[in-house]
């Protein structure tokens, strides 16, 4: 709760009546239950956010891969895909909370056919970069989704994701034979909202 400021007391030139009405309202705004159309709840970062409701109650916005709530052993997570692919475990993973960073993120495998494996897994350490394969494609990749420490976590990632395989570049070969492209190719994924 915000203290009201008094005449004369204020430790600036400010209005104190408009200073009041500011503060009134935004103490009525984090003391509100919903009444009047309005729900008000923290989020995970500990900051207000004001839904409109309806006779149904809250419209709340689904974001995938959004973390919403860590306890002392485990991570729920809201279902999310990438190439329409749904990451397990469904609902969350296991973890034991501790004071260092921890890393929530996407474990992939694939192959020239696409996607063929998509977990959650964490880790002591931020995940790797996407490598570069040359004349192929990588077999695996690592996506971060959250950074968490203890029982807080900044969020990273909140959309289905989509990736595919783009060139990174391409290196001329030293010697070719007919029929061959001149060029080594590096492939690397490509990873998009969706």
């Amino acid at each position: 709760m915000i203290e009201r400021v008094k005449k004369g007391e204020s430790p600036s030139l400010v209005d104190t009546n408009k200073a009041n009405e500011l503060i009134d309202a935004i103490n009525a705004i984090m003391n509100s239950k919903g009444a009047g159309g309005i729900q008000v709840r923290p989020n995970q970062s500990g900051q207000l956010t004001i839904f409109p409701s309806d006779a149904g109650g809250a419209q709340v916005r689904y974001h995938p891969f959004e973390v919403t709530a860590i306890s002392e052993t485990n991570i729920s997570i809201n279902a999310g895909t990438i190439n329409n692919e749904l990451v397990v475990p469904v609902g969350g993973i296991s973890h034991n909370a501790t004071e260092s960073l921890q890393y929530l993120y996407i474990d992939i495998n694939a192959s020239a056919t696409g996607i063929n494996s998509a977990e959650y897994k964490i880790k002591g350490s931020p995940p790797d970069g996407f490598e570069f394969k040359k004349n192929n494609i990588p077999p695996r990749m690592e996506i971060l989704i959250a950074v968490i420490k203890n029982l807080d976590w900044e969020q990273i990632v909140y959309t289905n994701l989509n990736a595919n395989i783009g060139r990174a570049y391409e290196n001329p070969k030293s010697s070719v034979n007919i029929g061959e492209y001149d060029n080594d190719i590096y492939f690397r994924w490509e990873v998009t909202s969706t």
